[in-house]
């Protein structure tokens, strides 16, 4: 007989029933069984080996050495809530290790993680919003607090300082470092700024006239911290300041944090308007007829250019400004003028009146010839001139004497002491009206002259009046004038045509010739006077277009 089973003793069982059965057979191979179960039972907990020891972090990511888990029989699992690497929140976080076998025997393995960090709190100076008062500045400060970590706490500041509080500061950032007693840091950046510059301009309105005291300034400040305040030297306190005589002023200007902006300003005045020469006066005569005129150079200074001129003349007068602060005057014996002088800034006025009116006598009663209107001469002698004469003192019944001097083809037939004279031929006329004083009587030592010069054309035959261009007012211009050696003709006319221009004496007589070609249109022309051979006086610079029989002239003098 043999017995066999499916196991010995001291075989080893899997957790759990096992069936275990025995067969015995004879000789004839008859059989017979038995079985039997056994059962394993674990009751034997895993074991988990290299727990951490509680511990704490300064930075949210917690590192540790994971520990490990060993089972009598299997591990089915080993799990943990918390892997090395994870973020933790601030405070403290149990991490938990769980190991479990086939038989559902479980152990746990935990430790605290404690998350505190450092907190810094920065507290800064405060001037109306910036932190430094005034640009430039250095009384800015800052106090830091720290929290969290584990006290006591250090700090390390960026420029060297230690402390938690630092004054004496200009701005910028500054960089502050704390750190707790576990070594854990906090690194703050801290910025303090400032007022943008402050600066305080001023618009000065200089004295006009001088000895006035209308100046004015107008301050405007930008930067710093509104609002501002203004003191003045003066003990004004607005930005704008006026009635102020020259001299030398000062501001101060404070804006809300005590910052100061200093100015000081100069307000000026021109130098007095003032004459610096009397009159010059220069006689010529001689000839035929006499040519007689005065020079009068009226010099001054000071005030701001440029100068006006306003003008009051009777007679033939004749004025030219030379140069800023110079006008020459010229005007026959009996004419009158009057000019005042004022500059830019209406300075001057009464101080700069200058006439050559006879004591007591008014601008407006004045002899002059008020108009005047020409006819041309048709071939046959038939030009006229017709003159209006106002002011002075007329003689008895209004009347005024008249003398006449014409070109040397006229014969004065009848009477010629009239405002008007006919049957006069082409040429220049020259008249001087006198009235009979203040004592009414004609040819004494009170009457008053005015002397006139007319050029009677020539008639143009063949196109009609209305068919003619005429020269304009400013078409022909001699500069300078008065002038010693020469002068510069200035001309325009209105289409292209031949021009003559001459120059004639106050007889008529034609003294130079000084262009006779063609002109283009309205394109500025210039020629030159020689005057160095020419006597110093009175003369006429004609211009004439033959083909159209228009002309134009302008009085010369000649001085030396």
């Amino acid at each position: 007989v043999s017995v066999s089973g499916t196991a010995t003793p001291g075989s080893q069982f899997n957790v759990g029933t096992t069936s275990v059965v025995y067969t015995a057979t004879d000789a004839l191979g008859n059989t017979a069984t038995c079985s039997f179960n056994i059962t394993i039972t674990d009751t034997q907990a895993p074991v988990i080996s290299g727990c951490p020891s509680n511990f704490s972090i300064c930075s949210p990511v917690g590192m540790w050495t994971p520990p490990t888990a060993l089972d009598n029989c299997s591990l089915v699992s080993f799990t943990s809530n918390r892997n090395p690497g994870s973020i933790f929140p601030a405070g403290a976080t149990t991490v938990v290790y769980t190991a479990a076998d086939v038989s559902g025997n479980i152990s746990t393995c935990s430790f605290v993680v404690t998350y505190s960090p450092v907190y810094v709190t920065a507290i800064k100076s405060n001037y109306n919003g910036y932190n430094i008062s005034c640009n430039g500045g250095n009384n800015g400060s800052i106090t830091v607090l720290a929290s969290g970590g584990t006290a006591p706490y250090t700090f390390v500041w960026s420029n060297g300082a230690t402390g938690s509080v630092l004054t004496g500061l200009t701005a910028g950032t500054y960089s502050v470092t704390a750190t707790d007693v576990n070594g854990c840091t906090k690194v703050r950046n801290i910025t303090l700024t400032q007022p943008p510059v402050m600066n305080c301009t001023a618009t000065v309105s200089n004295v006009t006239c001088n000895g006035n005291n209308d100046g004015s300034i107008s301050a405007t400040t930008t930067g710093g911290v509104a609002p501002y305040t203004y003191l003045w030297n003066t003990g004004a306190s607005t930005p704008s300041i006026s009635g102020l005589a020259p001299g030398t002023y000062s501001l101060t200007v404070t804006d809300k944090n005590g910052c100061v902006c200093v100015q000081s300003l100069t307000v000026s005045e021109p130098s007095v308007v003032a004459p610096l020469e009397g009159s010059v006066n220069v006689y010529e005569g001689g000839g035929i007829t006499s040519s007689y005129f005065n020079l009068n150079t009226i010099t001054f200074t000071g005030g701001t250019p440029p100068y006006s001129y306003d003008w009051s003349t009777s007679g033939y007068v004749q004025y030219s400004v030379v140069a800023p602060g110079q006008i020459n005057v010229v005007y026959s014996d009996g004419s009158l003028w009057s000019v005042t002088i004022t500059d830019s800034n209406g300075c001057g006025g009464s101080d700069l009146i200058f006439d050559n009116y006879p004591d007591g006598t008014e601008p407006t009663a004045q002899l002059d010839i008020v108009y005047y209107e020409i006819v041309a001469d048709d071939g046959l002698t038939g030009g006229s001139i017709t003159l209006t004469v106002e002011g002075g003192n007329p003689c008895a019944g209004g009347a005024y004497h008249y003398e006449w001097d014409g070109p040397g083809v006229w014969s004065p037939a009848g009477n010629t002491n009239t405002g008007t004279l006919t049957g006069l031929p082409s040429g220049w006329y020259i008249v001087t009206v006198t009235d009979c004083g203040p004592d009414g009587i004609y040819n004494n030592a009170d009457d008053h002259e005015t002397t006139g010069w007319y050029w009677v054309p020539a008639q143009l035959r063949g196109r009609s009046k209305t068919e003619l261009p005429g020269f304009a007012s400013d078409a022909l211009q001699v500069y300078p004038n008065p002038f010693a050696q020469s002068a510069t003709v200035m001309f325009t006319v209105p289409e292209t045509m031949q021009v003559q221009l001459t120059l004639f004496d106050l007889t008529g007589r034609e003294v130079v010739k000084i262009f006779d070609g063609i002109a283009g249109k309205e394109t500025v022309q210039e020629v030159s006077i020689d005057g160095s051979n020419i006597p110093q006086g009175v003369y006429l610079c004609r211009m004439f277009a033959p083909e159209l029989g228009i002309q134009t002239q302008q009085r010369v003098m000649i001085v030396r």
